[in-house]
């Protein structure tokens, strides 16, 4: 496991042979994320490995940063120092609603289910100290959108949003339906386009409550940005690589949606750096997933191909809602700009940013 002092130095071997070997010239960064189940149960691989991935960044004259996805339960006072100890300055919690939709959507296992779920989180929100940053990502379907304003009002009590806006921030995610689960109700999940109108309506809440906080706290205004259209890449997990997950057996993964399907691997940190391993995946290119897709003009802006996996699984993905909302997307955006511009900012040039598996 992560705890074996072998895997460890197995892991930092394998990301050493892979900067010494590989034609880049200059290594920058190293950044990682410590993703679970829960990764806050193994806090002892964080504490351990973390000196030693900063020692190699180091020896090779990169920048190190960490991040880590967690469900918040664990993030007590001690937790949280021990994860600005180690780096970690960016958490991403999954609270899938307010209490009602949240804790039946992710109920704890055992004889945790009797303990604090939903507003534990945001007792150990109110702990988080200063230098951190926490997106709350809400995966979303019809009763959770509905229920909204209720988890607002919630960060509101707990002087968590707006008033900690500076390190808080909100992110909606498209509850997708997945095969293995078995799901038998699927009538609260929103289409595509539905999703896409929902984020809009979502965005105006946001800064509305925003700035209504802000007028009585002299507070700048806060505006929108536009949503416009943007090249999509593909995960970098996927196509790099220099980018891996890594299972708590040290076995390495193109994609953490594989990491209990141990034929999926493609190797073994043991093993070392190989780049021969990595073909396959470096050569996913979505303009040859189907004829449908290759002919599509919105090839380049569809996110839903972004996820490399999910994409060569189901050979035509949903559509990217841009193929029916741009027209639509674009002329709110103007009137709105026209009537309230102190509410809008007028669109202008931004770099894409490769966000990997944030794509999906």
């Amino acid at each position: 496991s992560l705890n074996d002092i072998e895997n460890l130095r197995a892991i930092i071997t394998y990301i050493n042979d892979m900067v010494e070997q590989s034609p880049v010239k200059r290594w920058h960064s190293l950044n990682v994320t410590w993703y679970g189940g829960e990764p806050l149960i193994n806090k002892n691989a964080i504490s351990r490995l973390t000196p030693m991935l900063q020692e190699l960044c180091a020896k090779h004259g990169m920048s190190y940063s960490a991040n880590i996805i967690t469900n918040g339960i664990l993030l007590t006072s001690d937790n949280w120092e021990l994860l600005k100890k180690c780096d970690v300055k960016n958490v991403q919690i999954t609270i899938d609603g307010p209490q009602k939709t949240h804790d039946k959507s992710r109920p704890l296992k055992g004889r945790n289910n009797e303990k604090k779920n939903y507003f534990q989180i945001l007792e150990n929100l109110c702990l988080m100290p200063s230098g951190m940053h926490v997106t709350v990502r809400i995966n979303t379907d019809r009763e959770i959108a509905d229920s909204i304003d209720e988890l607002f009002q919630d960060f509101h009590v707990f002087g968590l949003w707006p008033m900690r806006s500076n390190q808080i921030s909100f992110s909606t995610a498209w509850l997708r339906t997945y095969e293995e689960a078995n799901e038998s109700d699927l009538s609260a999940r929103f289409s595509v386009g539905d999703f896409f109108d929902f984020q809009q309506s979502f965005r105006l809440n946001l800064v509305n409550r925003y700035n209504r906080w802000a007028s009585q706290n002299q507070r700048e205004q806060a505006r929108l940005k536009w949503v416009l259209p943007e090249i999509q890449d593909e995960c970098a997990t996927w196509v790099s690589p220099y980018s891996l997950v890594v299972d708590p057996d040290g076995n390495i993964h193109k994609c953490w949606e594989t990491i209990h399907e141990g034929k999926e691997a493609i190797s073994h940190v043991s093993q070392g750096f190989k780049i021969e391993s990595h073909q396959p995946y470096m050569d996913y290119d979505r303009s040859q997933l189907n004829e449908i897709c290759s002919s599509c003009k919105y090839l380049p802006v569809c996110d839903k191909l972004s996820c490399s996996h999910q994409a060569l699984k189901e050979g035509m993905p949903d559509c990217t809602p841009w193929k029916t909302k741009t027209e639509d997307s674009l002329k709110y955006q103007y009137l709105l700009m026209d009537s309230r511009p102190d509410l809008i900012i007028f669109p202008g040039h931004t770099n894409k940013v490769n966000t990997g598996h944030s794509n999906k």
